[in-house]
């Protein structure tokens, strides 16, 4: 009986919180960045999304307007949260933003901000060192729990507009015997702080779905190479989207998408990494993501929208 009523409560939650992100975000933004979000198409090597919407290559004089629209709207910040994985796509996305030909690596298994000061607001993409993304803190990761929960007490102008949050690989070098039920309970224990923030906040939180490895570049114990399988990483996607029903998040499945299309190259030489273009192509789909969502309204001599009609 008592089961019954928690999950009756826990669907009920989950309807609000869906109703009260379709109240606070117009109808067309949400839809246009499901589907930049979802699987999309490939063809001649080639990532497009679905239905009516283009990927667009900004410019620099481009992504300067998207992030000054942001800016008058309240904060442009983004966070990144998890492992080296998310992390890169963070240092490749502020690189895109300050138009650097390369791309800044800080001190691995440490929290940083990049800031990106060429615009009229200061911009911070700040990433958040939590491997197994705990929600308390251990083995030298951040408390993500803590940290969004501090979302719910900023000031909107103070608030990230978006968090990327994203784990896998770690489970599997740690936790080998029993990698799935961990990861399991970590998300479970996530759940309500991602829809406290998903319900109460302008926040949007995506969980971005983990790649596939190449365990072939690395000399690990038996044990772990058995589970680091891109078999294993298909299976822990489809736990997270299951176990993140409900709480407001968005997935990310055009990211792991992209990298399985363009793969690995010769300047890559990790178990867990993809190739830097990958991650170059799936940081200009993250920033259509953000111009679809903020940007009111482009130039009219500008015709960048990312769904044809609604930016305008």
């Amino acid at each position: 009986m008592l089961k019954a009523v928690l999950r009756t409560l826990t669907i009920f939650a989950g309807i609000c919180c869906f109703m009260l992100t379709i109240t606070r975000h117009h109808i067309p933004d949400i839809l246009c960045s499901r589907v930049l979000l979802n699987d999309g198409c490939v063809h001649n090597k080639t990532w497009t999304p679905d239905k009516h919407c283009v990927l667009h290559n900004y410019t620099t004089s481009e992504i300067k307007h998207i992030l000054s629209s942001r800016g008058r709207l309240g904060s442009a910040d983004v966070w990144f949260a998890g492992d080296s994985r998310v992390r890169r796509l963070g240092d490749v996305f502020a690189a895109l933003l300050k138009n650097e030909k390369h791309v800044t690596l800080p001190a691995r298994h440490n929290n940083f901000k990049h800031i990106v000061k060429n615009i009229s607001h200061n911009m911070t993409i700040e990433f958040i060192w939590s491997p197994f993304l705990y929600v308390h803190e251990r083995h030298g990761g951040s408390s993500i729990a803590k940290k969004l929960s501090s979302i719910l007490t900023s000031a909107r102008s103070d608030s990230p507009s978006f968090v990327f949050l994203s784990s896998c690989v770690w489970y599997m070098f740690r936790h080998a015997e029993d990698f799935i039920k961990r990861f399991t309970d970590t998300l479970l224990s996530l759940h309500p702080v991602i829809r406290n923030v998903s319900c109460s906040t302008e926040t949007r939180v995506v969980w971005v779905l983990n790649d596939r490895v190449y365990p072939e570049h690395w000399n690990v114990k038996k044990n772990v190479k058995d589970v680091f399988t891109s078999a294993n990483i298909r299976r822990m996607n489809e736990v997270a989207e299951h176990t993140l029903k409900g709480s407001g998040v968005y997935i990310w499945r055009s990211a792991h998408v992209v990298s399985d299309m363009i793969g690995q190259n010769d300047e890559t030489n990790s178990p867990s990494h993809v190739s830097l273009y990958a991650i170059q192509r799936k940081a200009q789909i993250l920033l259509n993501i953000y111009a679809q969502e903020f940007t009111r309204p482009w130039p009219k001599e500008n015709n960048n929208a990312t769904c044809h009609g609604n930016l305008h």
